[in-house]
């Protein structure tokens, strides 16, 4: 990828014009909760970080 393709955001950017957002993606643990049902997304990840819980 070339960088002086990207310029212009950057430019944006350091000018503090973007707007805040909190994304918009859904993510694979997420998408995996909602098509098996489960009560927390913590059961989808093979080590999920709780915390105050340790899992060793």
């Amino acid at each position: 990828n070339d960088p002086e393709e990207l310029a212009w955001y950057m430019e944006i950017a350091e000018a503090g014009e973007l707007v805040p957002t909190a994304g918009c993606g859904i993510g694979v643990e997420r998408l995996t909760r909602y098509v098996c049902s489960l009560d927390s997304v913590a059961r989808t990840r093979l080590f999920p970080k709780v915390p105050g819980q340790s899992w060793i």
